[in-house]
């Protein structure tokens, strides 16, 4: 995902044209895309305001299934004759947590999760680049803000409890929210009519919060919203 930047830039210089002097009108520009992020897809609907020659308000709301984990732990042979897990599958570590049911003498084996969440975006947008040729113009836009997710968290987890060596299956239900920081690059090909083709990718790093805001703790291995994750969006547009 961390190449997808370098493939869309590569892709606007290469339809993009003579350069032309920027585009300094105000405008309003309303949006629909589809997110891709861990195998899922989800609608996002926004709305970009220009506040100045260069600079813009930027919001969005989306909704829908953003991702699953499916993970399976495999356990290796130590030269002592014992065993050692591939990776330690962690999850919640707060007892207030709606996933405190994981506090046992053991380790969390296979993931089976699915995430759902409804998401607010608000950012400050510049623009980097634009370019206008034959009245259609080719810009390019960096943003970065805050993200604010309801998520609901659905699947099963089966942990080993390792004083009988017996797997046991938990159901994994919880909700919870995430706080995250956002970087975003947007590539916009706007025609001469106000139509648009939007594409780009988008940075996070989620810190998920309980009912009373207290930080959940957990890994990315376990949690999609937790740490730093990438998604790419593709939609269209309208300017006012």
């Amino acid at each position: 995902m961390r190449y997808h930047f370098l493939v869309l830039l590569f892709l606007f210089f290469t339809l993009s044209g003579d350069a032309q002097p920027k585009d300094n009108s105000h405008s309003l520009r309303l949006y629909g895309q589809a997110d891709f992020a861990h195998g899922s897809f989800y609608p996002q609907l926004g709305i970009q305001y220009q506040l100045s020659r260069n600079s813009f308000l930027h919001g969005a709301v989306s909704y829908g299934t953003t991702g699953e984990i499916h993970k399976k732990n495999t356990w290796w042979q130590n030269s002592d004759g014992s065993y050692s897990p591939e990776e330690e599958l962690t999850w919640y570590m707060d007892d207030s947590s709606a996933s405190a049911p994981l506090f046992f003498n053991g380790m969390r084996e296979n993931l089976d999760l699915s995430f759902q969440a409804f998401t607010f975006y608000a950012q400050y947008q510049v623009l980097l680049i634009g370019y206008i040729k034959d009245k259609n113009k080719y810009l390019s836009f960096i943003s970065g803000g805050l993200s604010w997710s309801e998520v609901k968290q659905s699947g099963k987890v089966d942990y080993l409890d390792l004083s009988n060596t017996t797997l046991t299956s938990i159901d994994a239900s919880a909700r919870f929210h995430s706080f995250s920081p956002d970087i975003e690059l947007t590539l916009l090909y706007e025609h001469k009519s106000g139509f648009g083709i939007r594409a780009g990718a988008r940075m996070t790093f989620g810190f998920p919060l309980n009912d009373f805001f207290k930080l959940v703790y957990g890994t990315t291995n376990c949690n999609l919203y937790s740490g730093l994750n990438w998604n790419a969006f593709a939609g269209i547009s309208f300017k006012f």
